[in-house]
């Protein structure tokens, strides 16, 4: 489970890292306005990875297994 505190990011694998930064936004927002709330990762067997194009400085975000 993942939350993003302070911005918006997203979470996925690889290839939709990638996607995104070629300007094709791809994988599951982390919604900060939201209030930090937890989503469920849906990679699978597949790696996940937290990212974001441009963060804002202070922000930060959280991993758990549930």
């Amino acid at each position: 489970m993942w939350r993003s505190i302070r911005d918006d990011r997203r979470v996925g694998n690889y290839n939709e890292a990638m996607a995104t930064y070629r300007n094709n936004i791809s994988g599951t927002p982390l919604l900060a306005a939201e209030g930090g709330k937890y989503i469920r990762g849906r990679g699978g067997n597949m790696a996940m990875t937290y990212y974001s194009f441009n963060p804002i400085p202070g922000s930060k975000y959280e991993v758990k297994n549930e």
